[in-house]
């Protein structure tokens, strides 16, 4: 396995070890193996102990418990069915693109984690299953972050690191057709450890050097430095030892109290941790890097965990400079938009029930009672078929009145309110201060509060000067709005090439998390762009650099927009300016507004919202 992997290689042989650290989430573009690893995890536990993969289509009924049919019908009474939470007690719960998973899917794994049972509370049914499991979750942070209550659950959150370097490749590239197993030597050290964790005890000067490094580094969370005890513990019993050395306190902080920090740290070879001499900026999310790990105690067995400190993981940064990637990536074809619209949430998992259709077990709800209609209304036809010889009536078994058959079976569709991801990105450069960006403030927040009739998410950019700024992530408060579009200071430049940066990041992201119908880009400027993302070269004409990086952003961007709507607020209208230029890279409607009347501006929005609905 290639070394871009030696963190979650650790983590996993420490969760095997000590079941109490939770779990493990790899985070990692696609092709690094990460998946594969995890699902070779399974030969770290003993043989026979369930490992169980949930996908991501699971339904609420087969993750947490519902009626098993077949046996209600033979017993006369309801019989309940364990789900999958119930059926990984003991061992694995193994879930791949655990980012993706449906809010309520998160939150009752997250309640699973934390309560050690799997409670049914459904359909006049109710039953608690046990469910102590470990957690092992693979995504990619590009897609968008995991639910923060798993996150805040599991001890490890580790990268899956893509390789550059030539050899590393070949390594790869050699080992493609052999699956991945972890070495015989590993898995032993495991299993001893098992049995030397009940041996370790923290001194008391360790647990006050991990509760030190934790408010050193700003981790919100108490369940942190609980994490980072027992990560210290289980190092300790992997490697056979008893006493907790510096190194292992060292692992401890690098595999879980960094990823969580929000202040700036390092960590010195003596293990004493130090203030930077000038901190970041509070919004500024910075992760903890160990200059350089401790040196390996003289009666350490050769592991992985005597690596080096790789790279931490970390989940997306909302205010992480703009992806200047997007800038050379290839033009999307001029074709549709990825438009969605509410009466396109027909599922079979979640939402108001409308109706039922024929389906196989398994892949939705069941209708019970359109079944067992669907079943009388047949049986008449069955009856009349003659009765094979080995299905004669046994002496004292009562044939029941109505036989369900797979054809009889009915799922339960549903209608989702998955409702619209709304962004509004408003310019407040020097240019657009001229314009009356205090109508233009109004005219946000009207459209905000009518947007939260429908159920819709809002997110708010703001953009001047060098960057685009995200004041309000979907799922903010009107209220918090205001306050931030009151506050919102002006001048400076135009960095509209950044704002549809930051609009294309927040589509993808938070609109693949939210799974929502569709996204709506509302863009308040006067589309004067005048400050590019890349650095100008010598000689080079500013506005032309941005002119250029706004043609291609405004493509690429088109892809990810249910529709869009650009308000031009300059004094003087400009046929063909670079407002409608603008519209027509989205592929949007342009509506000219030099007085930025927040009525007219509220619907021209509505209409087009009104057009996905």
């Amino acid at each position: 396995m290639a070394p871009g992997l030696d963190d979650a290689r650790i983590a996993l042989s420490l969760v095997a070890i000590e079941p109490g650290l939770k779990g493990v989430l790899i985070a990692g573009p696609p092709g690094t193996g990460k998946s594969m690893l995890a699902r070779a995890a399974r030969a770290l536990w003993p043989s026979g102990t369930p490992f169980v993969e949930v996908p991501l289509s699971v339904t609420m009924d087969r993750l947490v418990g519902g009626l098993d049919l077949e046996r209600t019908l033979a017993a006369g009474r309801p019989v309940v069915a364990p789900g999958l939470l119930a059926q990984a007690h003991g061992g694995v719960l193994y879930v791949d693109e655990i980012n993706l998973l449906a809010p309520e899917t998160a939150n009752v794994l997250h309640h699973a984690l934390a309560a050690g049972h799997a409670r049914l509370e459904r359909e006049g049914l109710s039953a608690t299953f046990p469910a102590e499991f470990v957690l092992i979750g693979t995504f990619n942070p590009a897609e968008g972050p995991v639910a923060p209550a798993l996150l805040d659950r599991v001890a490890f959150l580790v990268p899956a690191r893509p390789l550059t370097a030539a050899a590393d490749r070949a390594e790869v590239a050699l080992a493609a057709h052999h699956p991945y197993t972890f070495p015989p030597d590993v898995i032993h050290m495991v299993a001893v450890g098992r049995e030397v964790l009940s041996y370790v005890r923290p001194p008391r000067n360790t647990l006050k050097e991990l509760c030190a490094a934790a408010t050193a580094l700003q981790v919100p969370s108490n369940r942190a430095e609980v994490f980072a005890v027992r990560c210290a513990m289980a190092n300790t019993a992997l490697n056979a030892r008893v006493p907790i050395t510096q190194g292992d306190i060292d692992l401890a902080v690098r595999l879980v109290l960094a990823p969580r920090a929000t202040h700036h740290l390092e960590i010195a070879k003596d293990g004493a941790t130090h203030q930077p001499a000038e901190a970041p900026p509070a919004r500024e999310r910075t992760d903890s890097r160990s200059t350089e790990t401790a040196k390996r105690d003289p009666g350490q067995v050769a592991h992985p965990a005597s690596s080096q400190a790789n790279q931490s993981p970390a989940a997306p940064d909302e205010h992480a400079p703009a992806p200047l990637g997007l800038l050379r990536e290839p033009l999307q074809a001029a074709g549709g938009t990825s438009a969605g619209k509410r009466g396109r949430g027909l599922n079979l998992r979640r939402g108001r029930h409308i109706r039922s259709l024929p389906g196989r077990p398994g892949r939705g709800q069941v209708a019970l009672v359109d079944t067992l209609k669907a079943a009388a209304l047949s049986s008449a036809v069955r009856t009349d078929e003659p009765t094979p010889p080995d299905a004669e009536r046994q002496p004292g078994v009562a044939t029941p009145l109505v036989q369900i058959q797979r054809d009889d079976i009915r799922l339960k569709q549903f209608r989702q309110r998955t409702g619209l991801l709304i962004i509004f990105a408003v310019d407040a450069s020097g240019s657009m201060a001229l314009n009356r960006i205090n109508t233009a403030k109004a005219a946000a927040i009207s459209l905000l509060q009518s947007a939260y009739v429908h159920r819709d998410k809002i997110g708010l950019i703001s953009f001047r000067g060098t960057r685009a700024e995200v004041i309000l992530s979907p799922g903010g408060g009107v209220a918090k709005a205001r306050r931030a579009l009151e506050e919102l200071p002006t001048g400076g430049r135009t960095p509209l090439s950044a704002a549809l940066a930051e609009a294309y990041r927040m589509a993808g992201e938070k609109a693949c998390r939210l799974q929502l119908a569709g996204t709506v880009l509302v863009l308040i400027t006067d589309a004067r762009s005048n400050q590019p993302l890349r650095a100008l070269p010598d000689g080079g004409d500013r506005r032309a650099l941005a002119h250029e990086e706004v043609e291609r952003l405004a493509q690429q961007l088109r892809s990810r927009l249910a529709a869009a709507v650009v308000i031009d607020t300059r004094r003087i209208f400009v046929a063909g300016g670079s407002g409608q230029q603008l519209a027509q890279w989205l592929g949007g409607r342009y509506v000219y507004l030099p007085k930025v009347d927040a009525s007219q501006l509220t619907t021209a929005v509505r209409g087009e919202m009104g057009r996905l609905r």
